[in-house]
């Protein structure tokens, strides 16, 4: 049976390090750079992540930094720094 209750942890891990990072989701998605199919395999990567304590870590100490910059272990690092920031800080 698929494990919902651990993709949800780690959707709402995904959108914390989004946040943190700036990213703009819906504007990745409306420019086309992002595709739902990528997004999907996000969130599978982030699922079979092993640096979840880390992951919480940096979390806790960057999300109310203007730190536009995943750490280097972050298996979406990439999708994340193709996605445009958000408008506020650009």
């Amino acid at each position: 049976m698929f494990d919902f209750p651990r993709l949800d942890r780690s959707m709402e891990q995904m959108n914390r390090m989004l946040s943190a990072n700036r990213r703009d989701v819906a504007g990745a998605f409306i420019a086309g750079t992002l595709s739902g199919d990528q997004f999907r395999s996000a969130a599978f990567r982030c699922m079979g992540c092993g640096h979840k304590a880390a992951c919480d870590q940096w979390l806790s100490n960057h999300e109310d930094l203007p730190t536009p910059m995943p750490p280097a272990y972050c298996r979406n690092r990439e999708t994340i720094l193709s996605m445009p920031l958000q408008a506020s800080d650009l």
